[in-house]
């Protein structure tokens, strides 16, 4: 103890500073432990591993009724007569806005729509769910993909345009792309 005393004081010392600075930024502590859960899952919400990216909606609550969120902000801004300026707000545009109400802006795309996982990881609980199951089918050992049967197979009803094509890759992109007997 009496050899490290100086050492000691120090350390104390610079202890006390961290801890003053702890104690006094104890709100914004708080505020993160309160809000970073929610934000942290709100985060795993909009992410889509599928494409890489971050995704979301803008959702414009005040113009699923304008009126008010109009009307509204003029009477907050009226400091005399506030009430007699939101009747008259209301009054007047009413008819004009109505028709007018919108829960989403309205332009052409939905980012709900889209993969939100790719085939490879999807995961079926029972075989009859799988786009390729075929009903009286020997079961596939686990692990491997159910096939459908053979092309040619007894009991195969593969309709004409389900038969296998054949491909020239010597042909370049006309032998891969058209099939045979198409094309001019």
């Amino acid at each position: 103890m009496t050899d490290n005393r100086e050492a000691l004081g120090t350390l104390s010392e610079k202890l006390t500073s961290v801890s003053q600075m702890l104690v006094g930024s104890l709100d914004d502590i708080e505020q993160t432990l309160h809000v970073l859960p929610n934000a942290l899952q709100n985060f795993v919400n909009i992410y889509e591993p599928a494409h890489g990216s971050i995704t979301g909606l803008l959702a414009f609550n005040n113009f699923s009724n304008p009126i008010t969120f109009l009307c509204g902000a003029i009477q907050a801004a009226s400091r005399l007569g506030a009430e007699q300026s939101a009747k008259l707000c209301a009054q007047y545009l009413a008819p004009i806005v109505k028709n007018r109400q919108l829960n989403f802006p309205p332009i052409g795309l939905s980012p709900l729509v889209g993969a939100t996982a790719r085939p490879n990881e999807v995961t079926y609980s029972e075989d009859w769910m799988r786009p390729d199951f075929q009903p009286g089918a020997p079961k596939p050992p686990d692990g491997e993909p159910s096939a459908g049967p053979e092309p040619g197979a007894p009991g195969d009803t593969a309709l004409p345009a389900e038969a296998p094509l054949s491909t020239d890759p010597a042909q370049g992109l006309p032998g891969l792309m058209v099939p045979p007997g198409g094309g001019s």
